[in-house]
C-alpha cells in the first residue's frame, strides 16, 4: 500500500478551494508532500493573481 504521496500544482489548488473528492483522496495517505516547485508555481500564481489584494491581506 502507497503511504506517500507528493501533490502536484492542481490537486493543491483543489485543497485550497476546499474540494471535497480531492480531501477525501489526499486523506488516504500517511504523508503529504508539497514539493518545492510546486510552492513556486503556488506563489507565482497568488502573486499575479487577479485577487492580489486578498492575496496580500491573508494570514501567512
Amino acid at each position: 500500500m502507497v503511504t506517500t504521496v507528493a501533490l502536484d500544482t492542481n490537486i493543491a489548488i483543489d485543497l485550497m478551494n476546499g474540494k471535497e473528492e480531492t480531501l477525501q483522496f489526499v486523506k488516504q495517505f500517511q504523508t503529504v508532500c508539497l514539493p518545492v516547485t510546486v510552492c513556486g508555481e503556488l506563489l507565482f500564481g497568488a502573486k499575479n493573481s487577479a485577487n492580489r489584494q486578498l492575496v496580500e491581506t491573508s494570514p501567512t
